[in-house]
């Protein structure tokens, strides 16, 4: 044999050498094998290279395809939709008329209810959920809807649901405070004030005093925009239609505006004074010092009833602060005041509530319903649902409510709230006598026949908030999400409602 370089062949490819001389190399059979290996190696390192490009390709598609950059949906134009199907959630209710009831779910869609069927009008899903609660003005259904990136502040013609139009406000923090049917008040987390034009949604004004506070309140009232800075404990006046700034007071201690007037405001500058200020330039009117620090103050027929530091009751007159009348008991009376029909109510420490006449102070009649030093609800309590005038409710803490006549303070009936006790009642002659809706302390309620406290029917379900009461319909939203209408007088269920948390696809 002879002795030949070694010669390293190619990756995958074998070089034959014939090391035996005397054997023919060229014989057709060995040209076929050394092909038939040739091909049989090239053939498997395409194969391999193939597995090995897949295998790598496989590998980067699962780890790097989650870090790629989604692409962006194709946007659709927001639209009103058909009604949604049954799917119960917890709703908010904002009432409006006799025709429409809006309600914004926990999705954050408007939805717009006939009244008196329950049927659908529309249906509106934003991009992002809706704040809560709804503001109805006029013909206007006015929302927010807030991201971290942007809040936007939306108009829906509230007889069809159509946009009307659709605004990105200039901060993402923004808090809808007011709306009219001219304007809209936005308050910014740094006491920032914007405004907008109700009609289209354009920036009118915007305001940002000097030493703005995040503890700012912000109130339109007759014109006028107040915004308090608790920490710098300072009212602030702007002209509401062109944000001009009006005046400003210093405080000192409580800091409240009691009530205003399109003239005068009424408001509480210290712990124990009040002013009663101009509004068009802060100038003081007349001031009156003695007030109880968060004591009990209302503005009726131009006259002020409140309560003072100690105990008394007074009546001024609110165009110059002249002292009309005042009211001491032996014990210092610090409760809560209503004026209805011409007579002040008001409760005491003493456990007594109080009937004064309005015009002059004079004692009317008193009851005692409570042990002394025990403090309850005010009377006429916002959760006593009635029409009467002849009938005074008085809803305490421990659970009882007591009605009154007016006239005479003769007390009437008593209902504790903790004990349901069976109607009393003739089935026909009393299913249409005048009632009493009273929410009971698991959010459930009873209608009470007026005329002496007994049960007409119970209504078993926990409402989500205070039911409507409209020309003999009670509107009902429960925390299980459905909405229902009832008759006022039987309790009978006119139609129910249940609301779709998913959002359903457009038209």
């Amino acid at each position: 044999m002879q002795n030949t370089p070694y010669i390293e062949p190619p990756d995958d490819e074998v070089s034959i050498t014939d090391l035996d001389a005397n054997d023919n190399k060229y014989h057709p059979s060995a040209r076929f094998v050394q092909r038939a290996l040739q091909y049989f190696l090239r053939t498997k390192r395409r194969f391999l290279t193939i597995a090995i490009a897949g295998t790598s390709a496989l590998f980067l598609l699962v780890v790097l395809l989650p870090l790629l950059p989604k692409p962006a949906a194709p946007q659709q134009k927001e639209r009103p939709t058909p009604p949604p199907s049954p799917t119960a959630n917890a709703v908010e209710t904002a009432y409006l008329s006799d025709k429409i009831i809006y309600i914004n779910t926990l999705d954050g869609s408007i939805n717009a209810l006939q009244a008196k069927s329950g049927q659908a009008f529309w249906h509106y899903q934003p991009a992002s959920p809706a704040s809560r609660p709804l503001t109805i003005v006029q013909n206007t259904v006015y929302f927010t809807t807030q991201t971290n990136q942007k809040s936007v502040a939306y108009a829906l013609d509230a007889g069809n649901g159509r946009p009307r139009w659709q605004r990105q406000l200039p901060d993402a923090h923004l808090s809808l405070i007011s709306a009219t049917a001219t304007a809209l008040y936005f308050l910014g987390p740094n006491g920032e004030i914007y405004t907008l034009d109700a009609r289209n949604g354009t920036l009118l004004w915007q305001y940002k005093e000097k030493g703005s506070s995040s503890h700012s309140w912000l109130a339109i009232l007759n014109g006028t925009v107040y915004i308090t800075n608790l920490d710098r404990m300072t009212i602030s006046a702007l002209q509401a239609s062109t944000g001009h700034f009006l005046w400003s007071k210093q405080g000192v201690g409580a800091i409240w505006i009691l009530e205003t007037t399109p003239d005068i405001a009424y408001i509480q500058l210290s712990n124990t004074t009040f002013y009663a200020l101009k509004t068009s330039d802060g100038s003081v009117l007349w001031q009156y010092t003695g007030i109880e620090q968060g004591g009990s103050f209302t503005l009726q027929q131009n006259v002020i009833y409140l309560t003072t530091h100690t105990g008394t009751v007074v009546a001024l007159k609110a165009s110059d602060g002249a002292l009309l009348w005042q009211f001491k008991e032996m014990y210092p009376i610090w409760g809560s005041l209503v004026v209805a029909a011409q007579t002040t109510y008001l409760n005491s420490l003493d456990g007594n509530i109080y009937a004064l006449n309005a015009s002059n102070g004079r004692l009317l009649w008193r009851q005692k319903i409570n042990d002394p030093l025990t403090n309850f609800a005010p009377p006429i309590s916002g959760q006593v649902y009635t029409g009467s005038a002849e009938q005074i409710y008085v809803a305490t803490n421990n659970g009882i409510t007591y009605a009154f006549r007016t006239s005479t303070g003769e007390l009437l009936w008593q209902y504790r709230a903790g004990l349901i006790l069976p109607a009393r009642r003739n089935e026909t002659a009393a299913a249409f006598e005048p009632a009493v809706y009273i929410i009971l302390h698991d959010n459930t309620f009873v209608a009470l026949r007026l005329r002496d406290g007994a049960i007409i029917w119970h209504y078993k379900k926990a409402v989500q908030e205070p039911p409507f009461l409209e020309q003999g319909i009670l509107y009902i939203s429960t925390q299980d999400g459905l909405m229902q209408a009832l008759s006022a007088d039987t309790g009978a269920a006119l139609w129910q409602v249940a609301i779709n948390r998913q959002a359903p696809p457009a038209r």
